[in-house]
């Protein structure tokens, strides 16, 4: 199937300094990610979004990591409703075509 893109990955997050990360992409890119910038400029988070408790909390913050094939945090996301009533929990992470544009 000629002309389909990869679908980018995070595979390795190298650094992190403040809100800032370094991580390296699967197409050998390695990025530094302002995360305070791309929350409050580019999301513009509010009280009650999953990632302001990141911001007021850079302890929470730093618990990042790999989820799945981007970056994520565990001990932050957002209960829903499963189709059998039941609330699950969905980890915080971010779509890493959002990132590796970012």
């Amino acid at each position: 199937m000629k002309g389909l893109r990869s679908v980018p990955r995070i595979l390795r997050i190298n650094k992190v300094d403040g809100y800032r990360v370094s991580c390296l992409f699967n197409n050998g890119e390695s990025r530094v990610i302002d995360f305070q910038k791309l929350f409050e400029d580019v999301f513009q988070v509010q009280k009650g979004d999953p990632a302001f408790a990141l911001l007021q909390d850079y302890e929470a913050f730093r618990q990042l990591h790999i989820l799945g094939n981007t970056i994520g945090w565990e001990n932050t996301g957002m209960y829903v409703e499963d189709e059998e009533g039941r609330r699950v929990f969905y980890p915080y992470d971010l779509d890493p075509l959002v990132l590796l544009n970012t």
